[in-house]
């Protein structure tokens, strides 16, 4: 009997394990910059941007758009943090804007924390992004 348990806590275990990374893999909410969720971009295509975009998938080929509430986004160059700055709302803020025009090729920028709330009302997190600046 003992057998038998641990062979099925090993299964069940396994099959949570696969629908955890499923959930990653497929995700029910998404936050993209520019329709692209990561990526390497051009510094011009990058400024272009105008914030941060929020989806909610609704079936297997059909996404809407959600409010997004905040993020935080940073820059980094080479090992150095030249930018960290907490967003309200969806948009860039002037300020952001202005500090983004220091891009330069190689900087990475983050942008985590993002939360955003469903047709429900109800506030969900995005997944983090990270771009490259080419």
């Amino acid at each position: 009997m003992f057998a038998f348990a641990k062979k099925y806590s090993a299964l069940l275990v396994s099959f949570f394990l696969c629908a955890d990374l499923f959930g990653q893999m497929n995700p029910q909410y998404v936050a993209q910059v520019g329709g692209v969720s990561s990526c390497s971009v051009k510094r011009g295509q990058f400024l272009a941007q105008q914030g941060v975009a929020g989806k909610i998938k609704i079936n297997s080929s059909h996404w809407e758009s959600i409010p997004v509430d905040s993020f935080n986004l940073v820059v980094i160059r080479d090992t150095t943090t030249i930018l960290n700055h907490h967003n309200i709302g969806n948009h860039f803020d002037p300020y952001l804007k202005s500090e983004l025009q220091q891009l330069q090729i190689n900087d990475r920028i983050l942008i985590f924390s993002i939360y955003a709330h469903d047709y429900t009302k109800a506030r969900v997190y995005l997944f983090p992004l990270e771009f490259a600046i080419e």
